[in-house]
């Protein structure tokens, strides 16, 4: 996990010696970048207003949000009339991903530390420049938010905290934005494959009308309700494939890629991912029942299944608690459990709580945002694999249990 130094403006503005950026995990960084969809992606209007505000808070002539990739700095919105450097090495956005709160250069004409080699206008114009870091859900340093003026500024903490503030609103809108485009695109792929199995049982009415009206002996009547039913069927099979092949265009497929998986495996890569996310909160995961066990189905999509659901629990359980996930089989199915210790469930929230949107009588502990399609698409997913999805509490602050069950086969 990237380490998240917090640096205080005395520290940095007193630094004599060069910072090195070390980063643990900057693959999984990156890879949250990639999953966010806005790697070499263009400038958004959306997120102009944010710059706008951040501006107006600190009264500021520019305002910028950066996402800092392998080796250059994205900007999705620059607001004010100011050219930058696009090189990520040794650039205050390269700071700004360093730390966990907002940070600020009251005079860079004066004070610039050694460690930052600045170009061409912006050393020259830029005197004053502040910024907050962008952190995805599980963790991850993305870019910042930043303001910049031409004189000095020495700005309360009070400037800091709303930009802060207005860095926690970016990374809301990337979540619901790509939130939404999956649950569509699983809304897509349940209809085609539908549209899959409607195939087999129309053609084979086609295929059978059509040998009904060859038939020896079949009188012209009978023949000519065949010769409709042929002609119908087949019509209904020529514009489902229509509907398959645009999925395919749009998607690549539609079909699972499924493959033979250890679902151990897939929990311990889940684990991983949101250990950041887990620390945050002094939280413990417990695998239990951890044996090898196999399974056939798509590897991405049942570890956004499990993701969506431990993060869930993640969410909704306080600090210092312990989630437990207990995994058998039964039956020839594989179930998986996950059990936490968190705000529970009415009775009423259970029947609604994997509808899209869903409003519950629950909250997250902390305030973390979710956009209420996590569980909807875990159970599109689960529904995908043939597999059942449910959950059980006993009532408001005594914990929720989620229920996986998936076909070994």
């Amino acid at each position: 996990m990237i380490p998240l130094i917090l640096f205080t403006r005395q520290s940095m503005l007193g630094h004599n010696s060069p910072l090195k950026f070390i980063n643990d995990n900057e693959d999984g960084r990156l890879q949250n970048l990639e999953y966010y969809e806005i790697l070499d992606s263009q400038p958004e209007n959306q997120f102009d207003v944010i710059s706008e505000i951040a501006a107006g808070i600190f009264e500021c002539s520019f305002a910028t949000i950066t996402f800092v990739g392998k080796e250059n700095l994205l900007f999705k919105s620059n607001y004010g009339d100011l050219s930058f450097d696009k090189k990520r090495e040794n650039s205050l956005f390269e700071l700004a991903i360093q730390s966990q709160h907002s940070i600020s250069f009251e005079n860079l004409q004066n004070q610039k530390p050694e460690f930052i080699t600045l170009e061409p206008p912006f050393l020259k114009e830029i005197a004053f420049f502040a910024s907050a870091p962008i952190i995805s859900s599980n963790g991850y340093v993305l870019g910042s938010i930043a303001v910049m003026d031409k004189a000095a500024k020495n700005p309360t903490a009070l400037q800091l905290k709303m930009l802060d503030k207005l860095a926690a609103l970016v990374i809301d809108k990337l979540e619901n934005r790509i939130a939404v485009r999956n649950i569509l695109r699983l809304n897509d792929d349940r209809l085609n494959l539908l549209v899959h199995d409607l195939k087999n049982p129309v053609t084979t009415i086609s295929l059978q009308s059509e040998l009904l009206g060859r038939l020896p002996g079949t009188n012209d009547k009978i023949s000519l309700v065949a010769n409709k039913i042929h002609n119908q069927s087949k019509n209904i099979v020529d514009r489902l494939n229509h509907i398959l092949s645009s999925g395919v265009r749009v998607n690549g497929s539609f079909k699972l890629r499924k493959t033979k998986l250890d679902l151990v495996d897939i929990l311990k890569q889940v684990n991983q991912d949101l250990s950041s996310a887990l620390k945050n909160k002094n939280q413990t995961l417990f695998i239990k029942n951890a044996d090898s066990m196999e399974i056939y189905g798509d590897e991405q999509k049942l570890i956004e299944v499990f993701k969506n659901l431990i993060d869930n629990a993640i969410k909704f359980s306080p600090i210092d608690t312990k989630i437990e996930v207990y995994a058998y089989t039964v039956d020839n199915k594989i179930a998986v459990e996950i059990k936490d210790k968190g705000v529970g469930l009415s009775a009423e929230d259970l029947t609604k709580i994997f509808t899209k949107f869903a409003h519950i009588d629950s909250f997250p502990t902390h305030n973390e945002n979710t956009n209420k399609l996590g569980l909807a698409t875990a159970k599109m997913l689960i529904d995908m694999h043939h597999g059942l999805l449910s959950a059980s509490s006993e009532g408001k602050n005594k914990g929720t249990t989620f229920y996986v069950e998936l076909p070994v086969k």
